[in-house]
């Protein structure tokens, strides 16, 4: 190998593909190793009707809340036969499209799928990387660099600050998003779908075309999405929940109302950052104050950037910030971190938000502002002479990023009557069909 780096990426989802893209376009002279423990590259976005889906994150109609000319990698659009808000399945073939155009055949390359890291150590100035193959065989590699690229939907983020909900998980009458896969089981039946993110509102949506009735429990009753779009017939929207009961299926609301003869409950609640194949002291510098347990976290710490582990310059972690767009995303973060490990770009040893619970959060946009800002670094330290180059946040991108909310906000009204219509068929959900579809 010579005096080749050697670089670990953990992780076949869309964080990784664009760090092994990157990394083997603009530093030459690496040695880039994937490891994914599913039998095919794609993270969460591979999962297939024919498969196990437990555990999967995805769901059987699950499309884009990102329209595809913004969500797309640098240079590389989707097919004009994919609609706007791309289906699973058609992100699925992308990222396999992607990997085979830019990355699987590149001698400098090596995929190493079916293979689940179990442990991530440094010893003696490198990173040892452990590993445990389909044949439960454990094998060890050593490294020079690692980038995390795992994302963060592994560990559910469950309220278990609502008294009496855990009754309600133990009695299978509750269970989180990632655990959802189609409305069947809602049919005739009165759910709660705590949560307001995309998950929440797709969810909630799906499930009133078979539920008695569908509640959506929200922080902000007049803010929620259900509310601006007039999702108000079939769907409830109500405040956050004080407490439940699960012997009367009751459940009381942070205004005292009490409602009954609850079926269900669905936790689109988010997840938490989960470090568990770190080694112990490390995972806990980055976990810090917050963890949940000696694995898991809301947030971490001691960043630079988002990226960069202040105390070791030689690992990186990738689509750590939320609300964000994250196949570009992916891209320009791993075009900075080619820059820190080939020793061209230095990171400060003072770590950033510590102090900021919502470290990661970017609402209202202000996501523009730190992809320009990962864009100034890579413009000062000779950006413009790397052979891949990653999207660049000029008013065009701009514009499509401000007027993804609304036309999110059309597409779900357009989902939602769809709902309706099967509805009034009595068919579950299911995604418009393409001739329909316009």
């Amino acid at each position: 190998m010579g005096d080749n780096k050697r670089l670990a990426i953990i992780g076949g989802g869309p964080g990784g593909l664009a760090a092994a893209r990157v990394f083997l376009e603009n530093a030459k002279g690496f040695q880039v190793e994937l490891f994914e423990s599913d039998s095919e590259i794609g993270g969460v976005w591979h999962y297939c009707d024919d498969e196990d889906k437990e555990g999967r994150v995805m769901y059987d109609y699950l499309e884009t809340n990102i329209p595809k000319e913004l969500m797309k990698f640098s240079g590389y659009p989707f097919p004009d036969s994919v609609s706007k808000f791309p289906k699973r399945g058609d992100v699925w073939k992308y990222l396999k499209s992607y990997f085979k155009e830019f990355i699987e055949s590149q001698s400098a390359f090596k995929a190493h799928l079916n293979t689940k890291v179990s442990n991530v150590f440094k010893k003696d100035g490198e990173w040892m990387v452990v590993v445990k193959d389909e044949s439960n065989d454990v094998d060890e590699y050593v490294f020079d660099y690692v980038i995390f690229a795992n994302g963060h939907y592994s560990t559910p983020r469950i309220p278990n600050e609502i008294p009496g909900l855990n009754q309600w998980f133990e009695n299978n009458s509750a269970f989180h998003s990632k655990d959802f896969q189609n409305c069947e089981f809602a049919k005739g039946k009165n759910v709660i779908v705590i949560g307001n993110g995309s998950s929440g509102q797709d969810i909630t949506i799906q499930l009133s075309s078979v539920a008695k009735k569908v509640y959506n429990s929200v922080h902000d009753v007049e803010k929620s999405q259900c509310v601006a779009i007039g999702l108000t017939n079939l769907i409830e929207i109500i405040p956050s929940i004080d407490e439940t009961e699960w012997i009367n299926h009751s459940v009381k609301l942070s205004n005292g109302k009490v409602l009954n003869d609850i079926d269900f409950i669905v936790s689109a609640t988010g997840f938490y950052y989960d470090l568990r194949i770190l080694e112990p002291n490390l995972r806990k510098d980055l976990l810090g104050t917050t963890s949940v347990s000696e694995t898991a976290g809301t947030k971490m710490y001691n960043l630079w950037e988002q990226i960069f582990y202040v105390n070791d310059k030689t690992i990186a972690f990738s689509l750590l910030p939320q609300l964000v767009i994250p196949f570009p995303l992916a891209e320009l973060q791993a075009s900075v971190m080619v820059k820190v490990f080939t020793n061209k770009l230095e990171v400060p040893s003072t770590p950033q938000g510590n102090d900021d619970p919502n470290y990661h959060y970017f609402p209202n946009y202000t996501d523009i502002d730190y992809y320009r800002l990962l864009q100034s670094l890579l413009d000062s330290h000779d950006g413009d002479k790397d052979k891949f180059k990653p999207v660049k946040w000029d008013g065009e991108y701009e514009k499509m990023r401000r007027g993804c909310t609304e036309l999110k906000r059309q597409r779900n009204l357009k989902l939602f009557l769809y709902a309706q219509k099967l509805r009034k068929e009595h068919i579950p959900y299911h995604l418009i069909p393409p001739e329909e579809d316009i």
